[in-house]
């Protein structure tokens, strides 16, 4: 992990836990999404970083790794939300699973109007969704490393 986010981290009294263990995907998620280098080397040693108030993180192996780390909240809960909100319309349905398909989530905020920030995976760029509709979306920063940059300057809002 970047130095100057860690230093951002403290300084903003988030609580930042490191592990020497390599950040590994599972299997299910590699095979929906091909992910950034640069997330993945941000993310590598991280095994939770949380505001104070633990309502907001950066999504970490304990988020996506379900078979053997158990979480209050899934890295793909807002996903089913929405086809749950769908109900037996198959052609919504479909829509959610095609945009999600598409968009990696990387970290989420519950604390009021549920959000989250995700890569594209066609562009790289990131993306930020809200409540009711998480596939209403738009554009954040053009990469993940501008991404990082915009926390650091002040220009996003954790």
């Amino acid at each position: 992990m970047d130095k100057k986010f860690i230093n951002w981290a403290k300084e903003n009294k988030w609580k930042l836990e490191l592990t020497d263990e390599n950040f590994i995907l599972p299997n299910n998620i590699i095979e929906r999404y091909t992910v950034s280098k640069e997330w993945l080397n941000f993310i590598n040693g991280v095994k939770n970083c949380t505001n104070s108030e633990q309502n907001k993180w950066f999504l970490t192996i304990n988020d996506y790794d379900t078979e053997y780390y158990k979480s209050s909240w899934g890295w793909n809960d807002f996903e089913m939300m929405s086809l749950q909100a769908a109900e037996d319309d198959i052609k919504w349905q479909e829509e959610i699973t095609e945009f999600w398909n598409r968009h990696f989530p990387i970290f989420l905020d519950v604390e009021g109007d549920y959000s989250y920030y995700a890569i594209d995976t066609d562009s790289g760029e990131i993306v930020q969704g809200y409540e009711p509709e998480f596939e209403d979306c738009y554009t954040v920063a053009e990469t993940f490393e501008d991404f990082i940059t915009k926390i650091l300057d002040g220009k996003i809002i954790l």
